[in-house]
């Protein structure tokens, strides 16, 4: 064997490690891509004067776990492709970190906030089990239905937000 073929081999060799090497930071900078995407899926749902707001939320404690960064995995990953967001809408998720976007509109596809618990009426004593919805219906006017096309069971003598004699525990 000649010192040129053992070179051309021992390069061959760190060029195969260099590659490997290379693997983590190339999926890290594709990741970093998906998500800068997807953030930019999400502020254009987004209305244009609640950007300020979106961007505060992002960078405040409440963001962890909340329905606006389950938003953001849902574009990430597909699920949802993003369609304007109601000035309403978007302003119960920003006021309700715990409110997940489990509901879609049946029409335009917009994402709905949407949390189970338990509604007490103070009044009567009782309690319920059910949806605490936000919205009746979207305001395009289509029905509000979960992830598989099912209609959201919205109970007309529960009230659209909590409000007094009613309190809600999320369950």
């Amino acid at each position: 064997m000649t010192t040129r073929y053992r070179l051309a081999k021992r390069c061959e060799r760190l060029e195969a490690i260099a590659k490997e090497l290379r693997r983590p930071l190339e999926r890290a900078e594709q990741e970093l891509a998906e998500w800068h995407q997807a953030l930019v899926g999400l502020f254009g749902a987004f209305p244009e004067h609640l950007h300020d707001a979106l961007s505060a939320f992002i960078d405040s404690d409440a963001w962890k776990g909340s329905g606006l960064e389950h938003v953001l995995l849902l574009i990430r990953r597909g699920f949802w492709q993003p369609v304007p967001i109601p000035d309403a809408v978007a302003a119960v998720f920003l006021a309700e970190p715990a409110a997940q976007p489990s509901a879609r509109c049946e029409g335009c596809g917009t994402v709905f906030p949407h949390r189970m618990g338990i509604w007490h009426n103070a009044e009567t004593g009782k309690s319920w089990q059910a949806a605490l919805c936000y919205f009746r219906r979207c305001p395009c006017g289509g029905a509000i239905v979960y992830g598989r096309g099912h209609p959201v069971e919205i109970r007309d003598w529960l009230p659209e937000r909590v409000v007094p004699p009613w309190t809600f525990t999320p369950g």
